[in-house]
This record gives structure tokens, sequence and C-alpha cells, in this order.
């Protein structure tokens, strides 16, 4: 049977249509305001939890999930929902800068599980980490970030407030592209939070400049051909440098345990004892 020319054989989305009687309510915006604060993360966490990772890291990372959102082709919303899980649990928790990425990609697999209809699957994430983590590391871990987030994932992000301030603008709504408008102001949510925190004390930033991180994050792009159906991701080795917080006494000191092939997923160097020598001696001049 021929098809007509509006119809498609792709699966279709179901999509709720916008409220206008809600967009118009000032109680549903005043509950927004008041549940955002509520999933607010801790500004000043890298200064008072954590010890073994920067500012910088969480910006590297950040960057890479971003990236896997945009090639799996996500809603919009499962970046910004992953990074407020993410700043939430490392407010709580202390990990270390091999946990870092793990801990991202179980954010990932939480926040498109509650946003997306068809959920990043656990092989794909694990494929993107270049193989660094089994698939044993990431259901750990998705058990750990929800128990540590107390199972309160239903968290509120900037673009749950587009739509209440888009129809409040005092334009004409139907002289103005809103669908354009309303991207931009998604792109800008996904820059905002891609970046270091906006509550960051300068003491933290300076800290993070000083040590003068190099870091290298290599996310893994996917082939044109491939797919689950032809076999799957590739099985995922044992890493070392994935325990759970508490099974070994919190972060430790060491060396990056996540290497394949002795490329670094996630590497950071200090600067050498002699640059620090140096460093001293002229303060003290």
């Amino acid at each position: 049977m021929d098809l007509l020319c509006c119809e498609t054989t792709a699966p279709a989305e179901c999509v709720a249509y916008p409220d206008p009687a809600l967009l118009a309510d000032d109680r549903m915006l005043q509950n927004l305001l008041r549940s955002e604060e509520r999933y607010a993360p801790s500004a000043s966490y890298f200064g008072c939890v954590q010890r073994d990772i920067s500012p910088i890291m969480r910006k590297v990372v950040a960057e890479w999930m971003l990236e896997v959102c945009e090639e799996q082709k996500c809603q919009e919303e499962v970046f910004p929902l992953s990074m407020n899980y993410v700043d939430r649990f490392l407010s709580i928790c202390p990990i270390r800068k091999s946990q870092l990425q793990l801990l991202g990609t179980a954010c990932l697999l939480l926040a498109s599980k509650l946003r997306e209809p068809r959920p990043l699957s656990a092989d794909v994430l694990v494929f993107y980490t270049d193989n660094s983590i089994t698939h044993d590391d990431l259901w750990r871990w998705e058990q750990l970030v929800v128990s540590k987030l107390k199972w309160d994932l239903s968290a509120v992000t900037p673009g749950d407030f587009l739509l209440y301030i888009l129809a409040r603008l005092p334009v004409d709504q139907r002289s103005w592209d809103s669908r354009m408008v309303r991207r931009h102001a998604q792109t800008f949510i996904a820059l905002s939070a891609r970046g270091l925190p906006a509550g960051l004390s300068r003491a933290d930033r300076r800290d993070g400049a000083q040590r003068r991180w190099r870091l290298s994050l290599q996310p893994v792009r996917l082939p044109e051909r491939w797919s689950l159906a032809d076999g799957g991701a590739p099985e995922a080795a044992g890493r070392p440098g994935h325990d759970v917080p508490g099974e070994d006494d919190g972060a430790r000191e060491g060396g990056h345990a996540d290497r394949r092939e002795g490329r670094p997923l996630l590497s950071a160097e200090r600067p050498d004892s002699q640059d620090e020598h140096q460093q001293q001696q002229q303060q003290q001049q």
C-alpha cells in the first residue's frame, strides 16, 4: 500500500502540546522556583568535599557528556539534568579522578531514563568510554548515584522554565519564531551547564588555575555501520580504579588506572618539583 506524503515508516514519538492555561498560571512558575532551590548543588564542593579532582576536570568530562548527547540526538533536557546529578553527587561524596568519567556515564544513563522516550543503552555508553568501564561498574554506580541522591531524580533544570518565560514575553506570539528562540535558549543552557558552576568561589577558581592541570578526554565516535544488531559493542574488559566510594576508604592518591593500550582517557599532570622550587625562590626574593 502506498504511503501519503505526510506519512512515514519511522516510529513516531508522542509529545504533549503545551497547555496555555498552565503556562499562564503564576502558581506553576512559583512552584518551579521553590522546587529549584531544593535541587541546587553546593557551590563550594571543590574546596570542602573533593580533594582529588578540580573544576577543570569537571569541565572536560562535561564536554564529553555533551558530545555524547549530541551524537545520540538526545532530548535537550538530558544533558542539563545529568550535570545536575553530577554536581549534587560531588557535593556529598568524594571520589577519585579516575572515577569521574564513570560518574558522568552513570548520570547520563539516569537522565536519559527520566527524560528520553528511548533511553541510552548501557552498551552504547560503555562503548563511548572506549571500554574503560564495564557493565557491572555502570550498574553499581547507577545504584550508588540514586542512593546518594535519595532517589530524588526529578530535578528542576533551567529548561523547565523556558515555556513559562516565553509565554510571558510582551510580544505577539504569532509574529515571531518561538521555536528558534527556544532552540537558542536551550543552547545557552547547555553551554552554561558545561562550564564551571556559577556559584564557584574565587578561591576554587584560583586554585584550579594554579595547579595547571593538563587534561585529555577522548570520546569514541561510533562508526557509521556500527549497530547493536551487528553484535553490539565490544565486551568491556575489567579495569581497576572504579570501585564504589566507601569500599576503599574514599579517594586515594595514585596513578591513573583507566588506560587502554597506553592511552589515558582522563589524565592530569602536576608541575614537577623543580618548577615549584623555582617559584618558591622567586616569591622569597
